[in-house]
């Protein structure tokens, strides 16, 4: 599995998510709550966080040289503009803080996950870890508090074992 199929990923499993959020208050109430939150928290400094940008070049193995016909750049915007979403729900897609954090590090997009290492394994945990922290910020009644977090966590559950699958990893890990 590549950098790149991995951010891919992590942008339609988001996608389920708001989807699934836009199913649940409708579109408008949804981009109200989006838009209400100032800022998402950023990634806090924990160990995983920064064992994440640490580690990372143990995990993966550089991309080989040879010429493509498409730039991985392409191949995310591409499959993003195949999910059909409304334009401001893919202007939030593409907000995505843990999106951003990948997209803004020094990850080549080509480099493979090396299965060797544990790496496919330490991202999940921390997508997994960004998606709670994503829910847990929207300003949500708390009434709706844990079906929001069940609606949107459960895209995760999948996109956990789809990775570990094809990263080499255990997919029945615990959340």
């Amino acid at each position: 599995m590549t950098v790149v199929e991995f951010m891919i990923l992590v942008l339609t499993t988001q996608t389920h998510v708001l989807q699934r959020l836009a199913a649940f208050f409708g579109e408008e109430q949804l981009l109200e709550i989006l838009e209400s939150v100032d800022d998402f928290p950023a990634p806090k400094e924990s160990t995983r966080t920064q064992s994440l940008f640490s580690l990372q070049k143990n995990w993966f193995i550089p991309a080989p040289l040879q010429v493509t016909k498409t730039s991985p750049y392409t191949e995310l915007e591409g499959s993003v503009r195949e999910l059909n979403l409304p334009a401001t729900l893919e202007f939030h897609l593409w907000a995505y803080p843990f999106y951003r954090t990948l997209i803004e590090s020094s990850l080549d997009l080509k480099m493979t996950f090396n299965p060797k290492k544990q790496g496919g394994e330490a991202l999940v945990k921390e997508a997994l870890y960004q998606a709670k922290t994503w829910i847990h910020a929207l300003p949500i009644h708390p009434a709706h508090a844990a079906q929001v977090q069940t609606l949107g966590m459960t895209p995760w559950v999948r996109f956990q074992s789809e990775v570990l699958k094809k990263t080499g990893g255990r997919p029945l890990n615990p959340l």
